[in-house]
């Protein structure tokens, strides 16, 4: 039913923050290089994330790491 489906996708939560966290919890900090961005892409779409999503937060970590130099 309609109502299920609009309650489930209420508490569901943001991709965004969930990436965020995944990337933050794996890397702690530290910058990537292309191999590690591969294998962390490919454990968050065997999760279920969309490759944009994805993608938008691998370019917010590496933004976040170049800002705080």
């Amino acid at each position: 039913p309609r109502q299920l489906w609009e309650e489930a996708l209420a508490q569901a939560e943001d991709p965004a923050a969930a990436i965020d966290r995944f990337l933050s919890r794996r890397w702690k900090g530290e910058r990537p290089d292309r191999k590690e961005c591969k294998r962390a892409a490919d454990a968050l779409a065997r999760r279920g994330y969309l490759w944009q999503d994805i993608s938008e937060g691998l370019t917010r970590y590496t933004q976040e790491l170049w800002d705080l130099e």
